[in-house]
């Protein structure tokens, strides 16, 4: 079973506390009692667990959950995480928009590790050490890295994304050299400065095997290559052509050669340049219009993203208003109870003040009987 803690506005997740009940599982301003009770009866089987879009900076005990191989972390506040605190059977891990700046010893303590989500975080390339060796699927996207030192280990890679970091040179891609199973590869948006041609033909060296770049499939730009050299041939025949129609229709040759322009020699080459144009044009506004649609859509994630960042922010501003008025109910509370005892001591005051004077009569009083008295005695 799946289990979705998403959006509960939570800031801290110890699995480890999850039998001693809510309290010591989750800090939370939201009431899920229902969820963990389900947890609770059917921890045993549980398989995917969603903590994504929440304010977590903390998990913790995740050893115990041994039975869980998907773990959506995404869209938190992490900015450290242990490798030893999560489940030991993970298969796919999702760290996407954290704080993250290290990630170490994910192959000791998640040695089943098929697919790792770490893109949006501050990692640098020091901070990726001993990645899983059973990795399939790595997102490193919009990160802080500089080399690829780091994934020399990770040999079975079938997709890897970088794009968005800070590669310089594209000798960095020789680590590719060792993935002979990596098919689809981005690396757009560093500070590669080359030629996207030029580019193209370095991942076609280093790593042939490769069948997507930068989610553009490497047999159409081949394709586009042969294209343009085709198109040259066909310029050059096209030039050859009108050399040789201009000498035999010279004027020396006229009166015996009239000039009859072949239909046949010029009108194939003229339609297949056509076509050839036409198609290579079909494939740049194809290929565009692709772009488009992938700016299109992440533009689209992000304003969902941002849309669920301000949903997030507007409840704990409303959590923060609902404490704010509790404390000022509770202090309205406060001073009216002051001005009670205020009260009460001003009336003991003024009784005390009374019993002052009422003893200061009497005992002038007796004082004048006791005079009294001694005089007629």
């Amino acid at each position: 079973m799946d289990l979705d803690f998403s959006h509960k506005g939570l800031f801290i997740f110890d699995a480890s506390e999850i039998s001693k009940g809510l309290e010591g599982c989750i800090k939370s301003s939201d009431e899920i009692e229902s969820v963990l009770s389900k947890f609770l009866e059917h921890a045993p089987s549980v398989k995917a667990i969603n903590l994504s879009n929440n304010s977590i900076h903390r998990f913790m005990g995740g050893r115990t959950l041994r039975t869980v191989t998907v773990l959506d972390l995404a869209f938190n506040s992490l900015t450290t995480l242990q490798s030893s605190s999560l489940p030991p059977a993970l298969v796919k891990l999702n760290l996407f928009h954290n704080q993250l700046t290290c990630l170490d010893m994910l192959d000791r303590f998640l040695p089943s590790l098929e697919e790792l989500n770490a893109g949006h975080n501050a990692l640098a390339s020091d901070g990726i050490r001993n990645l899983p060796v059973a990795l399939l699927n790595l997102n490193l996207q919009s990160n802080k890295l500089e080399d690829l030192a780091s994934l020399s280990t990770v040999k079975r890679l079938v997709k890897l994304d970088l794009s968005e970091n800070r590669l310089t040179t594209p000798g960095e891609l020789g680590v590719l050299k060792s993935m002979s199973y990596l098919r689809y590869l981005s690396i757009q948006d560093n500070l590669f400065t080359q030629d996207p041609f030029d580019l193209q033909s370095i991942v076609r060296n280093v790593a042939p095997w490769i069948l997507n770049l930068n989610g553009v499939p490497l047999s159409h730009v081949e394709g586009n290559k042969i294209q343009r050299d085709v198109n040259a041939k066909l310029r050059e025949e096209r030039i050859t052509l009108r050399t040789h129609r201009n000498r035999s229709c010279s004027p020396s040759r006229m009166h015996i050669e009239p000039c009859i322009p072949s239909t046949h020699s010029t009108a194939g080459p003229k339609i297949q340049f056509h076509m050839k144009n036409q198609s290579t044009k079909e494939f740049l506004v194809e290929t565009k219009l692709k772009e488009l649609e992938k700016m299109l859509a992440k533009s689209q994630k992000e304003e969902q993203q941002a849309f669920k960042q301000h949903e997030l922010l507007l409840n704990q501003v409303k959590g923060c208003a609902k404490v704010i008025q509790d404390q000022a109910e509770q202090l309205e509370t406060l001073r009216k109870t002051i001005s009670t005892l205020k009260k009460d001591e001003e009336m003991l005051k003024k009784s005390t003040s009374e019993a002052d004077r009422a003893f200061e009569q009497t005992h002038v009083s007796i004082l004048t009987n006791q005079f009294t008295n001694s005089t007629h005695s």
